[in-house]
């Protein structure tokens, strides 16, 4: 400070200097919410990105398991073609008779024979 001022002077120059403080401390204030405002807009738009990214994985994850699901279907319409066909082969009544004679060796009933089944 001036030795030589009045103290008008003394007392601008003390207010100039203060409006100097409160203009750094406002200037700082609104680097910080700046700061803070920037951080929150950086934080949704990473979110927004995990989340579309956990979304398009949950698809590619639903999309393997349907066709892992796909393929075990295919697996149990062929085997139920490969049973039909062979229940087809079991309903002649001559290839009935000679499976039942060659391969479980049983013998058919004579006419006029009873035989319990238990």
């Amino acid at each position: 400070m001036n030795p030589h001022a009045t103290p008008r002077d003394q007392l601008r120059a003390d207010a100039m200097m203060r409006s100097a403080i409160a203009r750094a401390d406002a200037s700082e204030r609104f680097f910080w919410w700046r700061v803070a405002a920037l951080l929150v807009v950086s934080t949704c738009v990473a979110w927004l990105g995990i989340s579309h990214v956990e979304h398009r994985s949950a698809g590619v994850r639903t999309a393997h398991q349907l066709a892992l699901v796909h393929d075990q279907l295919r697996e149990q319409v062929e085997v139920n073609r490969r049973l039909g066909a062979q229940l087809t082969g079991k309903k002649d009544p001559v290839q009935l008779a000679q499976e039942a004679q060659q391969k479980l060796k049983m013998k058919s009933p004579e006419p006029g024979v009873q035989v319990d089944v238990r």
